[in-house]
């Protein structure tokens, strides 16, 4: 009766020890499944990360080659506004020496 009351002690133990084995293994399943559905969002989180990056970079070039265009029109602007400064310069004093002369040719004519 003892060796049977022992084997059945040992039976119900190895029983009880396949169900907490089977418990943590579950656990470890539910662990897994959590990890791999958290690894895949950060996964997404990272592609649109990624994608919204690329917009702001492309965003950020071409606004920096229109800057750069618009520095170089303004330069451009600034030497055609220095040129034709030169070029008034030699013609109005041109145009106000002729006026000086008319006027003192029309003096001349009168006296």
């Amino acid at each position: 009766m003892v060796v049977y009351f022992s084997w059945v002690l040992l039976e119900r133990f190895n029983v009880l020890r396949k169900q907490v084995v089977q418990k943590e293994l579950e656990k470890e399943i539910a662990r897994n499944q959590l990890m791999t559905q958290q690894k895949e969002e950060l996964e997404i989180q990272v592609e649109e990360r990624t994608h919204k990056l690329q917009e702001s970079l492309e965003a950020l070039k071409s606004t920096q080659a229109q800057l750069i265009q618009s520095e170089k029109l303004a330069s451009l602007g600034e030497l055609t506004a220095g040129i034709a400064h030169e070029i008034q310069n030699p013609l109005n004093f041109v145009n106000n020496f002729s006026e000086v002369s008319t006027e003192l040719l029309d003096e001349m004519r009168r006296d």
